[in-house]
């Protein structure tokens, strides 16, 4: 798992700006099964729950799932996969997914994740901000950049 501490700002009043540290922590799935490192060679599948079970008594604040699942069966195995982590871990979960239509947010959505993160990097996920935010409430939506 990476662990990420992430700043974000707050705008109070129009003129205090508050930085808080997010404590966050990166899975990686691929092919149904949980890595800890981005390059999927420390498979944590046998004992994710566990490590998420200390990652939260250690007051994480979020997961991060990141797949580059193709195709919509192994989609599909990736959001039962999300679905059960994120309904057996006390820490909220965050997905990314290579997002090719509404209907993959609304899955994403109704897998439980707490925020679907649209790469931008990606012309059409631009086009389809504005109506995933409608739809299912910009609470549930992020953003990343990928500049690579």
């Amino acid at each position: 798992m990476t662990l990420k501490m992430y700043d974000y700002g707050i705008n109070v009043e129009g003129s205090v700006l508050i930085m808080k540290k997010k404590f966050i922590v990166s899975i990686y799935i691929q092919k149904n099964r949980v890595y800890m490192d981005a390059e999927c060679k420390n498979d944590i599948t046998d004992s994710l729950y566990e490590k998420l079970r200390l990652f939260g008594d250690a007051n994480a604040d979020e997961v991060i799932a990141f797949t580059e699942a193709e195709g919509d069966a192994e989609k599909e195995e990736v959001l039962a996969l999300l679905k059960e982590i994120s309904n057996n871990c006390e820490i909220p979960v965050m997905a990314t997914f290579p997002i090719e239509r509404v209907e993959d947010v609304k899955k994403l959505v109704y897998a439980n994740c707490k925020k679907v993160i649209l790469n931008l990097s990606k012309t059409s996920n631009w086009e389809m901000l504005e109506e995933v935010s409608k739809r299912f409430g910009a609470d549930k939506i992020a953003v990343s950049i990928d500049d690579c």
